[in-house]
Parts: structure tokens; C-alpha cells; sequence
């Protein structure tokens, strides 16, 4: 009974966006503007986009939710695993290329045209809009997973796009610029070179030299990455996988590593040829924020920063029985102490910002060797991942955590060696999408909290003093495809609700009622985002 009378308040938010001129100017404002003053009451309206005929929304718009489950349990079911119950698609893997084809389907019969599959497992699509002029918006997330998986993580913003562009495509409704959903594959680093955001790093890549003509560029941010090699297979590249995993696919004929570079540095197929007006990408939380605070909806601020290091300890092996404890070189309890240090330096950090800075520091792999119960081991390898929503006090404590662990070796006597292996610069949202999002979310709210629309019409409450005290505001401590779609595009996220902020597991869960609060928060951003925007 809730949720229909929350699809009857859609029905009659959307008759009053159809009647009343609640509009915005273009984006060429500063940051520091009011919301009163990018929702201005000079141009334009929502009804410029909307159908005249409005009695099937309430049906379709409460389809959403619905369609959203079915097809989440569906790609929640394509696993790479032995074990159906377990969830695991790696990169590249013959259960992607299955989960792929269903995205596929989905966009064809969304209404998408163009929609291709590209070499390293993107999938994308476009939806028209009513302009041969017009611009994009991109929207998206990730299909790939990690090892023993939950559901929603990266699915659920693939599919939300998809339902609600479905919305569109169903109800006529045309928009002042196109959209471009992708699919992107391997953003979770499920493979063997310890590589993560490969298929966003491509698609930026391809984009890149399609849009500025920068190969060289292009060439360098691809070239890092395809010279990588396997951890398990040190002759081999990550090239040499790519390049063996499109020939078993048997999509294409043969082609060697010059034809792989070409194809995104000069014909990619997906880069957008318009201009762009960002990317977008709604996501479960993956944290606890929203579930702790009730709230089913919250924007991002920021994506933090993030580095990954790996360490290899080296001492010397022996005896378990028979090397005395003052003179041995123990690579593990070497290791033991060093990643205390990296909890102790990191807390430490965190208590100095008065916890007013969101900085967290992991040691999520450990590796031994020889790994035998009577033999001393002579080398520990560990991983170390350092997030922080400050560039500058994230480098700071890695630096003195590498100082430290220094110390640590040459007093014990044995030998590190470190690398990086992965680091991105913490990312901004843009301010000004923020605020129609911010829109767009005060609506769907208003949909579940507010008995009386029209009296709430009334009051006109669409001000900015009323919107902005209603939507939390997180810092995202998670990497995402935005951040690599941030060195060209501005880039917004949004979170749903996870239960326990449980991700990256088995148990992950979003409920069918917050999944559809973020398609309906969407449906109504990009009616507001139709309103800022010039042909």
C-alpha cells in the first residue's frame, strides 16, 4: 500500500512539473550561487519534454523497481564460479561476456540505438535526443565483480540507467540531449595483473584521441597498462591476455598488439563525438553512513584519493628447531610489526584531524614463503591500500609509514623493496550538477514523506532553503569509473542505501524501495537537467 500511494505522489509531482514553470539557468554560473539563483523563473519548462497524455506514468514508473530486481537477480546468477551460489566475474571472463550480452538486450529494448561491445568488454548505447545538436550525458557503472561477490555493487548503476532511460523511451518522453549508458568492465582488478578501472581507462583513452586527436597520449595511458605483467604468468602481458581473450571470443578475426593500440587511439568506437555535459553514476553506498542515518539517498562530494603499495620482506630461511631467536632473520615477524605500524600511523592521523578527515589505511593481502610449519620464512609479502579525501595528508601518512617500516628492517637486519602499483588523486564533484541532482532528489523525497502534495506545492518549497537541509552529503571512501572519467568529463555520483553497509560480499543487499527512491531521484534529474541545458 506504501509504495502505491508513493507511485500516486509521482503521478501528481509529475502533473504539477508539466503545469508549473519551475526552470534553471545554464550552467555558466560559479560555484558559490545560490540554488534560487540556477532555478530562476526565466526560461523555459519542464513541459517542453514531457508527453501530453500522462495517464501511464504512475504504471510505468512503478515498473521501474520492479524490472530493477528481476534483472539484478538475473546478472546476479552469471557467475564464472563452479558454485552458482557464488559470485565471480573476472575480467574478460566467459561469464562477463554472458552478463555483456544481457546489457546489450537491456539497452536494445530500452530504445537504445548504436549499441557495441568493445575490445576489452565495454558495452554501450544511445538514446537520442530531440536535437541533431545536441549534447550527451553519460551515464553508467561497472558489470565486472570481485571474488565471492554481492549483487548490486556496480549492477545496481547500470540497470537504474537503464530502467529509467526505459521510462523515457515508454512515455515519449524526448530530452534536450542524448544519453550514453556504458557497461565497464574490470573496474573491481578481478585478474591476474593486479590492474583496476581498465575499462574506463580505455574508454578515456579512445576518447581522448577521437575528441582531441592526443594519440600520443592516448597511446601512454594505454601502454601502462598493457605492458603490465601477470603475477602468475610472468611471461605474459596484459596485452598478450586481452589479445587471447578477444580470439577465443570469436568476435573478431585475428589481430596482434599494433591493431589493439590502433583501434583506441584512433577508431573507438564508443567516444562520444558531442559535447558532453558530464558523467553520472548512481551506486549503492558500500559503507554504513546512509544505513546508520535512515536516509535511502545521499549525493557524493568526493571521491577520495588512493594509493596501493605492495611490500616484499626478505630475511633468511632456517630451521624452525634450531636457529636461536636473537639471530634470526624472521621475514613474518618483520612484516607483523610493520603493519602494526601502518594501523598505529594511520589512527594516529585520523585522532590529529579531530576526525573531521576521512583517512583509512588496509593491509588486505598478506603472501608467505616457503609456507612450511618448520622452516623460518625468508620472504613476506604484503599489500597496502591508503585512502584519504586529502591528497596531501594521505601521501603524508604513506610516507611515514614507508620511513617507519625502514627502520624496522635495517634494525632486524633484513631487506625491503616497495612499489606503487596503483594511485588516483582525490576527485570533486561538480557543484553545479550537484544542485539539480539535489533537485531531483527533494522531489522522490518529497514523493515518501509529504501526505499533502498540492499543499506543499503551494508553499512553492522547491527553494533553496528548503532542498539543501533534506539530501546527506558523503564522502566516497570506494574507488569508482568516475574518478578515471574525471580527467575529461565533470562527474557526479549518488548513493543508495546498502543494508549494514555490506559490500563486496555475498550478503550485500539493497532493498527493492531504496533502489526505486534512486531510479525516481534520477528520472526527475534528468527533467531538471533538461531545463538547464541549450540546444
Amino acid at each position: 500500500m506504501q509504495r502505491l500511494q508513493c507511485v500516486y505522489y509521482v503521478l501528481l509531482g509529475v502533473w504539477f512539473i508539466a503545469s508549473f514553470p519551475v526552470v534553471a539557468q545554464y550552467f555558466s554560473c560559479s560555484k558559490t550561487e545560490s540554488l534560487n539563483q540556477l532555478f530562476s523563473a526565466e526560461r523555459g519548462s519542464f513541459n517542453t519534454c514531457l508527453p501530453r497524455k500522462l495517464g501511464d506514468w504512475k504504471k510505468v514508473l512503478f515498473e521501474i523497481g520492479e524490472t530493477l530486481y528481476e534483472r539484478i537477480e538475473l546478472l546476479g546468477s552469471v557467475t564464472q564460479d563452479h558454485n552458482p551460489a557464488v559470485l565471480d566475474r573476472p575480467f574478460l571472463s566467459s561469464a562477463n561476456r554472458k552478463a555483456a550480452t544481457l546489457i546489450k538486450d537491456w539497452l536494445l529494448e530500452a530504445g537504445f540505438c548504436n549499441v557495441s561491445l568493445d575490445w576489452v568488454g565495454n558495452v554501450a548505447g544511445w538514446y537520442e535526443g530531440n536535437s541533431c545538436h545536441t549534447k550527451t550525458l553519460i551515464l553508467g557503472s561497472h558489470y565486472d565483480t570481485v571474488k565471492d561477490a554481492g549483487k548490486y555493487d556496480g549492477t545496481y548503476g547500470i540497470l537504474v540507467s537503464i530502467g529509467v532511460v526505459e521510462a523515457l523511451y515508454k512515455l515519449q518522453v524526448t530530452l534536450p540531449f542524448d544519453i550514453q549508458i556504458v557497461a565497464f568492465e574490470n573496474e573491481e582488478g578481478n585478474n591476474d595483473f593486479g590492474l583496476v578501472h581498465t575499462g574506463s581507462t580505455f574508454y578515456v583513452a579512445g576518447s581522448i584521441a577521437k575528441r582531441n586527436g592526443a594519440r600520443i597520449q592516448c597511446y601512454r595511458m594505454l601502454k601502462s597498462q598493457l605492458d603490465t605483467k601477470s603475477a602468475v604468468h610472468s611471461n605474459q602481458s596484459f596485452a598478450d591476455y586481452i589479445l587471447e581473450k578477444i580470439a577465443i571470443s570469436e568476435q573478431h578475426s585475428p589481430i596482434d598488439r599494433k591493431m589493439l593500440i590502433n583501434y583506441f587511439c584512433r577508431h573507438y568506437p564508443l567516444a562520444v563525438d558531442k559535447e558532453v555535459l558530464g558523467y553520472w553514476e548512481w551506486h549503492i553506498e558500500q559503507g554504513p553512513v546512509l544505513d546508520i542515518s535512515r536516509k535511502e539517498w545521499g549525493l557524493v562530494s568526493s571521491i577520495c584519493g588512493q594509493q596501493r603499495w605492495s611490500f616484499d620482506v626478505r630475511g633468511k630461511a632456517g630451521h624452525a628447531g634450531t636457529v636461536p631467536m636473537f639471530v634470526r632473520q624472521d621475514s613474518v615477524a618483520a612484516c607483523v610489526e610493520m603493519i602494526q605500524q601502518v594501523e598505529e600511523i594511520t589512527r594516529s592521523a585520523v585522532r590529529d584531524s579531530n576526525g573531521t578527515v576521512h583517512l583509512v589505511a588496509t593491509v588486505g593481502n598478506i603472501s608467505i614463503s616457503p609456507g612450511s610449519s618448520n622452516v623460518i620464512p625468508n620472504l613476506c609479502s604484503f599489500t597496502m591500500d591508503i585512502r584519504c579525501e586529502s591528497d596531501v595528508i594521505g601521501e603524508s601518512v604513506r610516507i611515514r609509514i614507508t620511513q617507519k617500516i625502514k627502520e624496522i628492517a635495517k634494525r632486524r637486519k633484513i631487506k625491503v623493496d616497495y612499489r606503487q602499483l596503483h594511485r588516483t588523486k582525490t576527485v570533486e564533484m561538480n557543484s553545479n550538477w550537484m544542485e539539480v541532482i539535489k533537485y531531483g532528489a527533494y522531489l522522490s523525497n518529497q514523493f515518501y514523506l509529504n501526505a499533502d502534495w498540492i499543499k506543499w506545492l503551494k508553499q512553492k518549497l522547491w527553494k533553496a532553503n528548503s532542498i539543501d537541509n533534506h539530501i546527506p552529503v558523503l564522502v566516497s571512501g570506494a574507488g569508482h569509473d568516475a574518478a578515471i572519467l574525471h580527467q575529461l568529463y565533470n562527474v557526479n555520483m549518488a548513493f543508495i542505501r546498502c543494508r549494514e553497509g555490506l559490500s563486496h560480499h555475498p550478503k550485500e543487499y539493497a532493498s527493492k524501495e531504496d533502489m526505486l527512491a534512486g531510479a525516481i531521484t534520477l528520472f526527475f534529474s534528468l527533467l531538471a537537467l533538461a531545463n538547464t541545458t541549450k540546444e
